[in-house]
């Protein structure tokens, strides 16, 4: 599969893989990320959607509430900051979209970022099929910029379980 997504071969195009828990997906943007960075030699991101959103709400939150004395806050990246880190990247991969339905704020805020990256090379995965993020993201256009790039699906059995369905359980 990775010799299909060579990175000089394919360093304008965006994807989307998705499938179940633990089938490869976020294995095989890691993967095709080094392979990026060595053939084309441009930074990589990769950030998990959650924690993504999580550090820009907090962008928000560490403004509202610093108070005047506490001039810490103002070394601490300002939604600008963090937007720009994600706009100028090489390759962009956002792991994990549609974890959590985010609020109408991050909502905008995910859009924003799919829009900044519409034209340069991102992946992003998901466990939730195209369809079910439409179902999340209702107004159609985050939908719209997941499906104008490539669209994988992964199929397999979770690599994290036994054939049986039961984990390794260890007594300390």
């Amino acid at each position: 599969l990775l010799a299909r997504l060579r990175a000089a071969d394919y360093a304008h195009d965006s994807w989307m893989f998705w499938g179940e828990a633990s089938v490869g997906k976020s294995g095989v943007a890691v993967g095709y990320a080094w392979e990026f960075l060595r053939t084309v030699g441009e930074t990589v991101c990769f950030r998990a959607v959650p924690d993504l959103l999580d550090e820009l709400k907090a962008t928000f939150d560490r403004n509202a509430t610093a108070p005047a004395w506490d001039h810490d806050h103002e070394n601490q990246p300002t939604e600008r900051d963090v937007l720009e880190r994600l706009k100028t990247a090489g390759l962009l991969v956002l792991d994990d979209i549609g974890v959590r339905k985010p609020s109408e704020g991050m909502f905008h805020l995910l859009f924003d970022i799919l829009e900044l990256r519409k034209s340069v090379p991102t992946i992003i995965t998901s466990n939730k099929s195209l369809d079910e993020l439409g179902e999340i993201y209702t107004d159609g256009r985050i939908y719209s910029r997941l499906a104008a790039g490539t669209v994988m699906m992964f199929a397999g059995k979770d690599r994290r379980l036994r054939d049986d369905g039961s984990v390794d359980v260890y007594q300390i």
